[in-house]
């Protein structure tokens, strides 16, 4: 959609691409909605999804799920809004509430999956089938705009929308195109991950903001920042803990 205000401001066409228009209103639904696609297509519909989430995810899977006619487990921390749970609800899923952060319901979601061999765990961002998913919205953009865009902004939290924009970019022979990736300052933990590998055999910790640990993914040899907690004055919804190791990999 074309946006006068923001033309006006920049001096540029600026295009926005509204995924608050999708049915769990984010673009998660895409690349979930697609991962769970696949999952009972290749499992069966007895299948039983589990995803650990704070928010958006979740709410994708859950209305995915319902879609589809899947059987499906959100696992959230404390303190989330009435909002998110009401919605939850209305889409039939099954509600667990454990521990006060993310890293706390994933642990839980990924025991559950463990100990049943129908129990599928859904990724939040870290899985090539959601960026396949999430790709899909460059698909539409080039269709909707008549020349190809001088330039690409999107959010960043763990990766998996920028990782499905690169997917698409690649798909529609977009190479050329410059993609801006935009993360609030005190959940910035996908910038702060590209420090830290950037100069291979050394990482300096002591450039990382307090309260941020590192830790070392040993299989891809790679080091991520973690935050503990985040301090971003615009949204916890807006950051990740630490960002997705296929992303890294890509960097």
């Amino acid at each position: 959609m074309y946006s006068p205000k923001l033309s006006e401001i920049t001096g540029a066409s600026i295009y926005l691409k509204l995924e608050n228009l999708q049915p769990s209103y984010s673009f998660k639904y895409r690349g979930i909605s697609h991962f769970i696609k696949k999952a009972k297509e290749n499992h069966g519909p007895s299948i039983h999804l589990i995803i650990a989430s704070g928010g958006n995810a979740g709410l994708a899977a859950a209305c995915a799920a319902h879609t589809l006619d899947v059987r499906c487990s959100v696992v959230l921390p404390k303190g989330v809004a009435e909002s998110t749970l009401d919605f939850l609800q209305q889409e039939k899923a099954r509600v667990v509430v454990a521990g006060r952060h993310y890293v706390e319901a994933l642990k839980l979601a990924q025991e559950l999956a463990r100990n049943d061999d129908n129990t599928i765990l859904v990724p939040a961002y870290d899985e090539p089938l959601l960026w396949e998913g999430h790709s899909s919205m460059i698909a539409e953009v080039k269709n909707q705009l008549d020349v190809k865009p001088d330039a690409i902004f999107c959010s960043v939290g763990g990766g998996g929308l920028l990782e499905g924009i690169i997917v698409g970019c690649k798909n529609e022979n977009w190479d050329d195109v410059p993609i801006i990736g935009l993360e609030t300052i005190g959940s910035d933990c996908f910038h702060h991950s590209l420090s830290l590998n950037r100069t291979p055999g050394h990482v300096d910790e002591k450039k990382l903001p307090p309260g941020v640990d590192v830790i070392h993914d040993k299989e891809n040899d790679l080091y991520l920042a973690h935050f503990n907690s985040f301090s971003s004055k615009a949204s916890s919804s807006l950051g990740a803990s630490q960002p997705s190791v296929g992303m890294m990999k890509w960097h």
